[in-house]
């Protein structure tokens, strides 16, 4: 046999295997019957780079909702950082805001902007509301 001869079919072969291997592994994360996507439901808080009184309230509000409930994570997001930018289309969010999210439903707490501006409690209230909603869904 030929050196080139010999040096395409192992460059062949490794291609194969490389690829083979990729194939069986992302095969093997994923029993058979069971949900890829995480069934843990995630509360984020999304903001920007610049951030008002209004937008720390709401989180701050939204999380001592979500820490009481042991179903949830919580997580804040930067949506104006480089690898968070997904999100923006992941969730049609185009400001500060807050998203449930399932891993394959998610719902934008609409009203978060509005009721801050009333009172703590019927803010809570509507937080604590949107979240048993979206578990029952």
């Amino acid at each position: 046999m030929k050196p080139k001869t010999i040096i395409s079919t192992i460059l062949l072969l490794f291609v194969v295997v490389s690829i083979l291997f990729v194939v069986i592994k992302d095969r093997g994360s994923i029993v058979p019957g069971t949900n890829p996507v995480s069934e843990q439901m995630t509360a984020y808080y999304f903001h920007g780079n610049v951030r008002c009184k209004t937008c720390n309230t709401i989180e701050l509000w939204t999380k001592e909702v979500v820490m009481q409930n042991q179903d949830l994570e919580w997580q804040i997001v930067n949506i104006d950082e480089l690898e968070n930018e997904h999100f923006i289309q992941d969730f049609q969010i185009s400001s500060s805001t807050v998203v449930l999210s399932d891993g394959n439903n998610y719902s934008e707490l609409d009203l978060v902007w509005q009721l801050v501006r009333d009172d703590k409690e019927s803010f809570q209230l509507y937080i604590q509301n949107e979240i048993a909603e979206f578990l029952n869904d």
